[in-house]
């Protein structure tokens, strides 16, 4: 229906649809450290390219749907705005989730709009409907942007693919400003026990699915390879580095509270920032 006034929206912007015509996967082996690892190395050619386009598409998913959830937060929160400047900056920072959201969009797989949102990106939708200014500013705006930039970083060192490299320049430039903003707004709010307590459990739960390790490259490449025993999983995670590669992931997740939490409050979640066994990891997949 606004197709024809939207076209001309983009146009205005110079965001409208490139058209992509790369043939192979957009992320090699090592985005998952899988190249050591022997159940993908015994894998052919085409099926080893069958699970790279697989956890490739993973990826650009759950952007897809943390962009759009970035939309849906900058409504909320210019809503909620105290102040003409925050109500100009909320109004601003829709406009770029929705840039960033275009500028992803040529990469999305072709049924991206029927596809679920994956379990972490809908524990984010719920933060962001049910928190409060202040939780929202902590867990969406520093500790989520914050991790994003670190995250689309390294997508965009080890994309294959020079425009999509071009797209996340332009996001990280971004999703610093909106990190910045979020640690000065937190730190003007009041807290209450309403929103401690819910800053908690939200942490708790994005804690324990970081902890649970590359769950998702791990039932991608056995699905892909066949069936794998439990031992069979812990020598695959072993390879993967799975622990050293979440243990760097919850002390970036530390490193962002710290910038504006005390440590009393940091210390209550303190075996969360620890990960997972391999034995552990490994039988996630049977639950």
């Amino acid at each position: 229906m606004l197709n024809r006034v939207l076209n001309s929206t983009l146009k205005a912007h110079d965001l409208e649809a490139k058209k992509i015509l790369s043939t192979t996967p957009l992320w090699g082996p090592e985005l998952w450290n899988l190249e050591t690892v022997s159940h993908y190395q015994n894998l052919s050619q085409e099926y080893q390219e069958q699970l790279l386009y697989q956890l490739s598409d993973g990826l650009l998913m759950d952007s897809c749907h943390i962009e759009s959830m970035g939309m849906n937060y900058c409504s909320k929160m210019n809503l909620h705005s105290r102040s003409e400047e925050e109500k100009i900056f909320y109004s601003f920072m829709a406009q770029e989730e929705a840039a960033h959201f275009l500028q992803l969009k040529p990469w999305f797989p072709k049924n991206y709009e029927g596809l679920m949102p994956s379990s972490f990106c809908q524990v984010l939708q719920k933060i962001i409907n049910e928190g409060d200014r202040r939780s929202c500013f902590l867990l969406i705006q520093i500790l989520l942007e914050g991790w994003g930039i670190s995250y689309y970083q390294s997508l965009k060192d080890l994309s294959r693919d020079d425009s999509l490299k071009e797209v996340f320049t332009d996001i990280l430039k971004d999703e610093s400003r909106h990190h910045s903003a979020g640690v000065i707004l937190y730190n003007h709010e009041d807290s209450t026990d309403l929103s401690n307590s819910f800053i908690q459990n939200a942490l708790e739960e994005l804690l324990k699915m970081v902890r649970v390790g590359p769950y998702y490259a791990l039932q991608a490449l056995e699905r892909t390879s066949g069936s794998m025993t439990l031992s069979q999983r812990v020598k695959t995670l072993e390879q993967m580095k799975a622990r050293d590669m979440t243990h760097n992931k919850l002390t970036k997740i530390r490193q962002l509270l710290s910038k504006v939490m005390d440590e009393v409050q940091i210390e209550k979640l303190t075996t969360l920032f620890q990960p997972n066994t391999l034995q552990e990891m490994a039988s996630a997949l049977e639950t």
